[in-house]
């Protein structure tokens, strides 16, 4: 048979999204010579009756339609709203470079798709999060009992959980062959109640493709024809207007452009009011590009900074949420920054941070850390 599936979020409007689907899809086909191919479903596919009860009675879902409602009107009235979906459209493009399976209509079809695979792999992002348990995808229960089945690099986003999710998570996880998640909390948070298997720590799969690599993936977008000089490159996916007004002064203080992805998630006019240039049209192939070529990153994107080190670009890292947060995701920041030994790349509530990054000297450290990961999947996928 020599297929592999991937069970990957790839549908998510996110340039980290995409190019983590890309990167894992593009390495395990390097590696193995098996045709490899990214599950053409989502949760949202899934039209069984009690799966559409359970949304239309979902507090948090209405909750986050109500929000989303009124956010929509907000972003009318600015003009945002259209923006936006251009933005959607441009991001979208690059599923024209992801290896698609056939489109998979509804959930016994997906289980009956399931079959044609060697090996079924979920990963990576935040797909383990408590609420997507609820779906049943991500955590691969629909496969079939011969299939070979884990995970590559799942992030639980949470750093607790209590004792009703802890049994949600024992139950999958018992079925799957292999078990790795991206953060070393996760790791440790799920060998804190589960030691039936291993739980592995890996790398996110964007860091197992070359500088090289992604080098050929990148294109150059238009509007670095209309400035001269270097320039700061913000991608915020928090609308924390105290960020952007750490990256002006900075900006300001070396005479640099600020070239901004605005208003990402919600409207923060700091992003409109500071920055010279506001992005809405960048396609996934320029997001590579102006960071490769960007004098400072300036972030609180997990892939940003990801891809930051990848070009062996200077950056600074804020943190998206307060710790204090029930839904505080820095911990993936943290762990990323602390085996990269880049942990005085995070924003401390100071000036930001003007050394430039030696990536040399601890080019061994995130060499091992990258080896270690591409051995897992050699010793468990291929």
């Amino acid at each position: 048979m020599n297929k592999i599936g991937i069970a990957s979020p790839y549908r998510v409007a996110n340039y980290g999204t995409k190019l983590q689907a890309y990167a894992i899809s593009e390495y395990i086909k390097n590696i193995t010579g098996k045709e490899t191919e990214i599950i053409n479903f989502a949760p949202s596919d899934d039209h069984r009756i009690q799966v559409i009860l359970r949304k239309v009675f979902s507090c948090k879902r209405n909750i986050a339609r109500i929000k989303k409602i009124v956010m929509d009107k907000k972003n009318k009235k600015n003009d945002i709203s259209r923006k936006q979906l251009e933005r959607v459209r441009a991001i979208n493009k690059f599923d024209d470079m992801l290896p698609l399976g056939e489109k998979i209509k509804n959930w016994n079809e997906l289980k009956e798709s399931s079959k044609q695979y060697d090996c079924v792999i979920c990963g990576s992002d935040q797909i383990w999060l408590p609420d997507n348990l609820k779906d049943r995808y991500y955590t691969l229960e629909f496969c079939d009992d011969d299939v070979k089945k884990g995970s590559y690099a799942a992030s639980l986003g949470v750093e607790v959980l209590n004792n009703r999710q802890k049994k949600k998570y024992a139950k999958f996880l018992n079925k799957l062959d292999f078990i790795s998640v991206r953060e070393n909390i996760g790791r440790d948070l799920l060998k804190s109640f589960f030691n039936k298997k291993d739980v592995t720590w890996v790398c996110d799969p964007t860091l197992l493709l070359t500088k090289k690599q992604w080098s050929d993936v990148e294109e150059r977008p238009k509007v670095l024809d209309s400035i001269s000089g270097d320039y700061v490159f913000c991608y915020f996916l928090g609308t924390n207007e105290e960020h952007r007004q750490v990256v002006y002064k900075y900006a300001k203080e070396k005479k640099l452009k600020i070239l901004s992805i605005a208003n990402f998630k919600g409207i923060c006019e700091s992003d409109t009011k500071l920055s010279d240039f506001q992005l809405y049209n960048l396609t996934v192939n320029e997001f590579l590009y102006l960071i490769h070529h960007s004098t400072m990153v300036c972030t609180d994107s997990m892939h940003a900074t990801i891809f930051s080190i990848i070009f062996e670009t200077n950056f600074i890292t804020f943190e998206r949420f307060k710790n204090s947060d029930s839904d505080s995701r820095n911990s993936r920041i943290y762990s990323l920054l602390k085996v990269m030994k880049l942990e005085d790349r995070l924003y401390k509530g100071e000036k930001i941070l003007e050394k430039q990054i030696d990536y040399d000297e601890n080019i061994d450290t995130r060499e091992k850390y990258i080896n270690y990961s591409k051995d897992y999947i050699m010793k468990e996928i291929v």
